[in-house]
């Protein structure tokens, strides 16, 4: 959502209108939604999936979800063509994005996230991947070039800012990610690594917040640790209470942190990366994760070994 309401503001399309459709079905997301969508700046808001899959048999529900989906999007597209508009996507790899298949006008992807990092990469050394019926282009805020690929750059400039000032300069938040529940890393390393980043901060008088992912649960969190559960993207720091925003953002590899630095204009004492070892990565997810610690390492972001601190490991 971000990301597209930067597009939505950025003076490059100068749109008359501003429609939004929210393919998501998820409680948490729908909550987080619900507590940021700003509905006067948009001419009109849809849920398309919301409650379109409740008290249907399973292989019943299959059959027909796929249908609904396929003439909602038919429908979408002709709409769209028809009035020679420009049509945003969340992201490449989101399961819908099949349909766009039918869709003949200019696309704008939006990032999803570091994934996009390796979407762009994986479009670069894959010329089969890019389907040359679509016209598209990476509406990003990476920093990325290609002789193939439409890159249209932006830094959340739409939507940044001023400088950010914490109210308390003792305390950070550790924004955490779903790497155990995807079984990215196990629980012990997850735990033992924030153990110890908290204690790193402690010795030095600060007071460490986790901030639990909308997408995981809380089953495995110690019940020492201080947690904070948000109705809505750390991004939106002023729905915080002002007593507890932090003097720095801390994180394996959230996204969450990145787009702060932009929108807030972090500075390096700000924020910070803790690169997860490369054998702790479960293999099918190492190459992915690495391209990104080596594009924030490339790319100036504050990227710290966290094997430096850790004392408890497998």
């Amino acid at each position: 959502y971000l990301y597209a309401l930067q597009a939505s503001l950025d003076d490059r399309f100068a749109f008359e209108e501003k429609h939004l459709i929210v393919l998501s079905d998820y409680n948490r997301s729908l909550k987080q939604f619900n507590n940021i969508i700003d509905e006067k700046q948009w001419a009109s808001i849809q849920f398309p999936l919301v409650g379109s899959n409740k008290n249907i048999k399973s292989k019943v529900k299959s059959f027909l979800f796929e249908i609904y989906n396929k003439i909602f999007f038919l429908l979408l597209f002709k709409k769209i063509t028809k009035s020679n508009s420009t049509l945003f996507w969340g992201n490449y790899n989101h399961k819908y994005s099949k349909y766009l298949k039918k869709y003949k006008n200019q696309i704008f992807f939006l990032d999803d996230g570091f994934s996009t990092i390796n979407i762009l990469r994986k479009l670069e050394q894959q010329d089969s991947s890019i389907d040359e019926n679509l016209k598209l282009s990476f509406y990003t805020t990476f920093n990325f070039h290609s002789t193939k690929i439409d890159i249209q750059k932006h830094q959340l400039e739409s939507i940044s800012k001023i400088n950010y000032e914490p109210f308390l300069t003792n305390c950070i938040y550790f924004l955490g990610q779903p790497l155990v529940f995807n079984n990215v890393i196990s629980e012990k390393n997850y735990i033992n690594s924030i153990d110890n980043i908290f204690n790193f901060y402690s010795i030095k008088g600060m007071k460490c917040y986790y901030l639990t992912h909308r997408s995981t649960n809380r089953d495995y969190i110690p019940k020492n640790w201080n947690v904070l559960n948000l109705n809505f993207p750390v991004e939106f720091l002023h729905l915080i209470e002002s007593n507890k925003t932090p003097n720095s953002f801390i994180t394996f590899y959230s996204t969450g942190v990145f787009n702060l630095k932009h929108i807030h204009k972090l500075n390096h004492q700000q924020y910070e990366f803790w690169e997860l070892p490369s054998d702790w990565i479960n293999p099918e997810y190492r190459t992915d994760i690495e391209a990104v610690y080596y594009y924030l390492k490339s790319n100036d972001f504050l990227v710290k070994n966290l094997l430096e601190i850790n004392t408890k490991n497998d």
